[in-house]
């Protein structure tokens, strides 16, 4: 997500000049773990983070940190739709060694074919 928002390096500003913060994880600091992320009409999950943003300031909510900032946002961005997220649902088992989480890795891969072809096909996810 860092790298579809405005950046003085290299991002693609599909934002229009929104910056993203890094997610202070529960004032744990940068790293990797599982964080447990809300969503509006569905359970939660728990997601691989690794020093990934909170996206506020941009599109619309469609999931939240703990802490309530965003964790994934969609929105218009020139001709096309975009969905930008701080976590990893596409990762691998393999990611998440030495960590422990609820939500098991099909699941959170399925979730992250959820995103792909809402952005794929411009479709509006759930969002608050």
């Amino acid at each position: 997500a860092f790298f579809g928002g405005s950046s003085i390096y290299n991002g693609l500003d599909l934002t229009n000049g929104v910056w993203f913060n890094t997610y202070s994880n529960k004032g744990k600091g940068t790293g990797k773990t599982a964080v447990e992320i809300s969503f509006p009409k569905s359970s939660q999950l728990d997601l691989y983070w690794q020093d990934g943003p909170e996206l506020n300031g941009w599109g619309e909510i469609i999931s939240k940190y703990p802490d309530g900032t965003a964790a994934m946002v969609e929105g218009s961005s020139g001709k096309g739709w975009v969905i930008l997220s701080g976590l990893h649902p596409e990762a691998t088992a393999s990611w998440e060694s030495g960590m422990s989480f609820t939500t098991s890795v099909s699941s959170q891969n399925a979730y992250a074919k959820t995103l792909i072809n809402a952005a794929l096909n411009g479709t509006t996810l759930s969002h608050y």
